[in-house]
């Protein structure tokens, strides 16, 4: 419990002074506007203080902070009150280039599937065919591990493992070269 020789404004700061951040990273990370997430945070904070003023006592006020964080999330996306889209004119207008951006995608896009078939190559060259299978199927063709356990008839557990135990034996394999 809080301790009662402080104040209910004393108790905010100090909390605020905690948890401010953590709450406005909660609030970005569920894909709200920066003004958003700092507006919500400011009113969270604003009805705890409130609720600490009425007299009423919390047990764990950072729990209690993300409860009623997570509400007020929770009613302004009912009442649709929360900036959640971005237009692809504002970002233009900021300078973002969509068709860069896709170029750059491509080219990281390639580079990795070059990079990806070195190290094939390199476990091909091992002499390992399974461990070859497993990581084509997971980098090369993009599949899951759940999705490569039930095309082999293995657990995804199974083929997480191998994965792992592949990707060092690949490091080792290159380190050495």
């Amino acid at each position: 419990m809080l301790t009662a020789n402080k104040s209910p404004t004393e108790i905010i700061a100090s909390a605020h002074d905690k948890y401010a951040h953590s709450l406005f990273k909660h609030c970005c990370y569920r894909r709200f506007s920066h003004e958003d997430s700092e507006e919500l945070v400011q009113e969270a904070f604003l009805n705890v203080w409130e609720y600490l003023k009425s007299g009423k006592k919390i047990e764990n006020l950072k729990a209690f902070l993300y409860q009623v964080l997570n509400n007020l999330i929770v009613d302004k996306v009912r009442k649709g009150k929360l900036d959640r889209k971005i237009s692809l004119d504002a970002l233009q207008e900021q300078g973002f280039d969509l068709e860069e951006r896709d170029k750059k995608d491509e080219t990281l896009k390639l580079q990795e599937r070059l990079e990806a078939r070195k190290i094939l190559n390199a476990l091909k060259n091992s002499g390992n065919k399974e461990e070859h299978d497993l990581l084509s199927m997971r980098y090369m063709h993009g599949l899951m591990p759940a999705d490569i356990a039930s095309r082999t008839g293995m657990s995804s557990n199974t083929i997480s493992v191998r994965l792992h135990r592949a990707i060092k034996k690949v490091s080792a394999f290159l380190d050495c070269k």
